[in-house]
């Protein structure tokens, strides 16, 4: 037996009620408190009851319906109300119960028309705020007492926000309350961001701050048919020298039937009841299309993808839920006549409040081949405070975590390959939980200083950062950069002059990085291209035109699923497919096992941020599992060791560029 929520008139959770039976064991039908019928009809699917709780929690109310406390398994928090019912204070659960450690208390503090003036942390940090007789706010204080303030006009729509540091970005509204333009000032020198609007109030052009304009087309519905891209006013009025334009179809249920730029074409088709149920890509650079077909359950959830390059049958995933809507299994395995590919399964083992507590890595379907299970371990607020990485009675990697009472972590206690490596970081912060300090027993330690706005202005009391206007990093100690009017570094110096360079940048009319050039002293080695789709990912990098060294990323949503790769040559082919990998479905960034064709599988072990620091490959010949590369990373993330097995989740980590392109977008 289950529960469902129950709610009163105003849509507050009033109580619990049990619900049973169903010909698979599911919840059809209710007792006790009445559940709203405006909620509709329970059904057995061979899922979860469809009712949807308005709460994750279940709160205890008073009498004025007000949420005094909010319960789920084995947590519980309370909320503190005023005269006038706002909310004062809500008080964390225990996370330790009878240990040593208190319960976080937040409290609030509001002025007589209702603003919040402050907000104190556990740890007595206070954010306080100030506002006009008209009730906007007009200055926020963080716990350093840097100072962001905000002006509007007469309507009210915020006119400008100056930032700690004096920064100050400019608002201006069309006569109907639409953004028109917006406006920085950087080395004395006004830079306009321009937008103009049909009569629907549909964006119809931007013009940035480089004087680069996108223009957009809509139809009679207000959907976006084209965005076409110039690199001046005068050739947008002409409409003429068009560098790119995307296209956009619809179905008639107004679903995007296709899109793509004339380099590149999606294609997407989708049952009678709304769900994706294919999507081809023919991507520049790859001879043959990739089609993604999926399945679903009767509750819509996605049960099943399948891939097929060109001609031939590549993976089928599947994804397997339990009663409660929580992915239990997911595997992943080839088809008859199609390309080889290795047998995976995952199995997910939950805790009572549905916090992953097992993952349990298998080289075949059948759940015999154990590769390393992951134990999680949660403490009363829900933060993880343990991880181990092993199999049967080889531990590969564990953490520990501690945490202080306003969520930050004090320490991570490191241990790989049982004792053989052993390293503790700690951690120190400011009031506004910015790191200051790392203190390793093995790494080096870390060190750092920031302005008020949050840019470093040293590290390790020797590398000394210089930020300019808007927050650009002119130097940082080594080396010195530029950028254009968007705010894109443009370049990477050996010498304050800008003469010598190391890295050049070139963006397009979205701002994503399009071409990187490379120098070894001052003279061009080496370039890199990029080419990406409609959702701004990165499919292709060439590195190198001359001799066509061509990489394909395939993604399946926003995943990398299969890299294609070829040298010397101006297309790649299925043929080609250099790598495939398993990602969670229901988890942002999860890469589970990755296939290398022609070597081996291997599956990824990460730490409490998700971060792959070991990666480990299982021999089914022998039953054995072995850790092939273990990563160190500083507390900012940088690799401090040469990887022999670079991973989709560091594919995009630029191994030529040497910075992070974040779904392979450039995060410089």
């Amino acid at each position: 037996m289950l529960g469902a929520s129950s709610y009163n008139l105003i849509s507050d959770g009033t109580g619990m009620s049990g619900i049973s039976g169903g010909s698979q064991g599911n919840q059809v039908g209710t007792g006790g408190t009445p559940i709203d019928a405006l909620l509709g009809t329970l059904g057995d699917h061979g899922g979860p009851v469809q009712t949807v709780s308005l709460r994750v929690d279940s709160p205890a109310l008073d009498a004025g319906s007000d949420a005094l406390a909010l319960t789920r398994p084995g947590r519980s928090s309370s909320v503190v109300y005023d005269a006038l019912g706002r909310v004062v204070g809500q008080v964390a659960t225990d996370p330790d119960g009878i240990g040593s450690e208190e319960a976080p208390v937040t409290t609030y503090a509001f002025d007589a028309n209702g603003n919040l003036l402050s907000e104190t942390d556990p740890l007595g940090s206070v954010t306080a705020y100030v506002y006009d007789n008209l009730g906007r706010k007009t200055s926020e204080t963080d716990a350093e007492t840097g100072v962001t303030a905000y002006t509007y006009d007469s309507a009210g729509r915020m006119t400008s926000l100056t930032d700690p540091e004096e920064n100050t970005t400019y608002w201006t509204f069309d006569p109907l309350g639409r953004v028109a333009t917006e406006t920085i000032n950087v080395s004395s020198t006004d830079l306009t961001r321009t937008f103009s609007y049909d009569a629907r109030g549909n964006l119809v052009r931007k013009v940035d701050r480089n004087g680069r304009v996108i223009d957009y087309a809509f139809d009679a519905l207000s959907r976006q048919t084209s965005e076409s891209w110039y690199d001046n006013l005068t050739d947008a009025d002409a409409q003429q020298n068009v560098r790119k334009t995307y296209s956009t179809e619809y179905d008639p249920a107004s679903r995007v039937a296709a899109v793509g730029d004339g380099d590149y074409d999606f294609e997407y088709t989708y049952s009678i009841f709304g769900n994706l149920t294919s999507t081809t890509q023919d991507l520049t650079g790859l001879t043959d299309d990739v089609v993604f077909k999926y399945t679903y359950d009767v509750l819509h959830r996605q049960t099943g993808v399948s891939a097929k390059i060109g001609s031939t049958d590549d993976y089928v995933n599947t994804c397997t839920y339990d009663n409660l809507g929580r992915v239990v299994q997911i595997t992943q395995h080839g088809v008859s006549g199609g390309n080889a590919v290795a047998e995976k399964r995952i199995d997910f083992g939950y805790s009572d409040d549905s916090t992953r507590a097992t993952i349990s890595r298998l080289a075949d379907l059948a759940g015999i081949e154990a590769v390393a299970v992951t134990e999680s371990i949660f403490d009363e607020l829900g933060r993880i405070t343990d991880i181990v990485h092993e199999r049967a009675a080889s531990e590969f990697a564990d953490y520990d975590l501690t945490w202080d009472a306003a969520g930050r972590i004090m320490d991570i206690d490191f241990d790989f390959l049982g004792s053989a490596y052993d390293d503790d970081a700690s951690y120190t912060y400011d009031n506004t939980s910015q790191l200051t300090d790392a203190d390793y027993t093995t790494q080096t330690d870390e060190d750092y200083d920031y302005d008020a706005n949050g840019n470093r202005t040293l590290v390790d009391g020797t590398e000394s950062y210089t930020t300019g206007d808007h927050n650009r990093l002119l130097s940082d100690g080594t080396y010195y950069y530029t950028y254009d009017n968007e705010g894109n570094r443009t370049g990477k110096y050996s010498d304050p002059s800008h003469t010598t360079p190391v890295e050049k940048y070139f963006w397009d009319h979205r701002n994503r990085l399009t071409k990187t050039e490379l120098y070894v002293s001052g003279e061009l080695d080496k370039t890199v291209e990029y080419a990406y789709d409609h959702n701004n990912r990165m499919y292709s990098r060439i590195v190198d035109a001359a001799s066509d060294s061509r990489q394909i990323f395939v993604r399946d949503n926003d995943q990398i699923v299969l890299e294609l790769a070829d040298d010397n040559v101006a297309e790649v082919a299925g043929s080609d497919l250099t790598r495939r990998a398993l990602w969670r479905p229901d988890t942002v960034d999860q890469l589970i096992a990755e296939e290398h064709i022609g070597d081996d599988t291997y599956w990824m072990l990460a730490d409490h941020l998700g971060t792959v620091r070991d990666i480990v490959s299982y021999d089914s010949g022998t039953d054995t599992t072995t850790l092939e590369q273990h990563n160190e990373f500083t507390s900012f993330g940088v690799l401090l060791n040469t990887p022999t097995i670079v991973s989709f989740r560091q594919a995009c980590m630029n191994r030529f560029e040497g910075f992070g392109i974040v779904g392979c977008r450039d995060d410089t």
